[in-house]
C-alpha cells in the first residue's frame, strides 16, 4: 500500500512540475517570422541560437 501511495505521489509532483515548465516558454522569441505559429524549424533554430543544440 505505501509503494502505491509513494508512486502516485511521485507521479503527480512529475505531472505538475512539467506543467510549470511548460508555461514558462516563452514562445514569441521562438516566433522569428511573427505569424502567430512556431514551426519546429523557428524552435531548432532558436535553440540552437540559445545554446541548447550544437
Amino acid at each position: 500500500m505505501k509503494k502505491v501511495i509513494m508512486s502516485m505521489l511521485v507521479f503527480g509532483m512529475f505531472v505538475s512540475s512539467t506543467a510549470f515548465a511548460y508555461n514558462k516558454i516563452d514562445w514569441a522569441k521562438m516566433d522569428s517570422n511573427n505569424d502567430g505559429y512556431v514551426s519546429p524549424k523557428e524552435m531548432k533554430d532558436h535553440y540552437k541560437k540559445a545554446g541548447v543544440y550544437k
